[in-house]
């Protein structure tokens, strides 16, 4: 049985220091309940400190992923987390699957921004930029001002409306430094056959659907890869910091 010392113990808030991984540079002190999840604790870290997705959890020395609570976790009150910062300089991550990585909630779609806010975002962008989430040289780019940034800005999902030629991908998209230059135009080329199904015009519940190519993205609330038949974690940026 639990002595009265003991249960007030157990109800008071658990006090988490966190700091900068590398520089140990205190960010935030976070006061959280036992039965938070580790959802919570990051989402305590995004709103109180400077730190933007992506970003890694790390509590000795191993990274905190999943859905678990705190005390499941291990956390006490008076542990230090550290947080290491991710992602690509001088963009912005908008959205990534999560179905492979587990990191969170393991779902296809999890939007870093709210998807309402992101034509507002995208106004101020020029590119977007598709990668793999664990292999950074599989990546895509559009070109300045063409059609996929535009879409963004109306809150629509990459091409909608539109069925882009191979030749017409090719003048849209191209491959940053050191990425794979054999994903253009096999992986983004899609007829518009597709557009007029239903929920296929909401940014939210869809980003990239190559109909009728088997060999193209699909990327949506079930689905997270560059072909059909895949399984990979995606991740959506825009050239704004």
């Amino acid at each position: 049985l639990l002595t009265p010392k003991r249960l007030l113990d157990a109800m008071a808030p658990l006090k988490i220091t966190v700091q900068l991984a590398m520089t140990g540079e205190k960010l935030t002190e976070l006061e959280l309940e036992t039965t938070d999840t580790l959802l919570t604790l990051r989402e305590g870290i995004r709103t109180s400190t400077v730190v933007k997705e992506p970003f890694r959890v790390i509590f000795k020395a191993h990274p905190l992923t999943g859905q678990d609570t705190l005390e499941s976790a291990g956390l006490a009150s008076g542990d230090v987390v550290d947080v290491l910062q991710q992602g690509i300089p001088g963009w912005t991550r908008l959205c990534h699957a999560d179905h492979t990585s587990q990191e969170t909630t393991g779902d296809y779609l999890v939007w870093d921004v709210p998807p309402s806010e992101v034509p507002a975002l995208a106004a101020r962008a020029s590119r977007l930029r598709i990668q793999q989430r664990d292999a950074p040289e599989m990546a895509v780019e559009s070109r300045p001002e063409c059609y996929p940034i535009q879409n963004l800005r109306r809150g629509e999902p990459i091409g909608f409306g539109l069925g882009p030629s191979r030749q017409e991908i090719q003048e849209s998209w191209t491959t940053p430094e050191g990425a794979t230059a054999e994903l253009i135009p096999d992986r983004l080329w899609h007829t518009k056959h597709h557009w007029l199904r239903r929920d296929h015009d909401k940014l939210a519940k869809k980003i990239y659907h190559c109909c009728d190519n088997g060999d193209g993205i699909h990327w949506d609330e079930n689905f997270s890869s560059w072909t059909v038949g895949g399984d990979e974690d995606l991740e959506l940026y825009i050239d704004v910091p």
